[in-house]
């Protein structure tokens, strides 16, 4: 089967929006034990965004390198599932979201 192109281009937008929520979620915090104590709060919210996110793009890598159109279906499910724990964040999926959909459905069905 051949590889989508669109698929390539969502890992890519997919693996650039999963190093911004990892690299934000990580941040060291200054200031007083508040701040700190805020900022742990806002992360742990965060977290099930960042991770339905890091998710999508390890299937979509998978699904890419094998050109499976299951995988396919699925990485975009964790894009929307990412864009629905945290719709503030969800900005940096989309992109990768809407082109998974669409690599979806150009892939051809298997013929069995």
């Amino acid at each position: 089967m051949k590889k989508s192109k669109l698929s390539l281009v969502a890992l890519i937008l997919g693996a650039l929006a999963a190093f911004i929520l990892v690299s934000a979620w990580l941040s060291p915090v200054q200031g007083d034990e508040y701040a700190q104590l805020g900022a742990s709060i806002g992360k742990a919210i965060v977290m099930p965004s960042a991770i339905c996110t890091l998710v999508a793009v390890i299937l979509n890598t998978i699904g890419y390198f094998l050109a499976n159109r299951t995988l396919t279906l699925i990485s975009a499910i964790f894009y929307v599932l990412g864009l629905i724990l945290m719709p503030l964040w969800g900005f940096v999926g989309i992109p990768s979201m809407i082109l998974q959909f669409i690599a979806f459905g150009k892939m051809k069905n298997p013929t069995v």
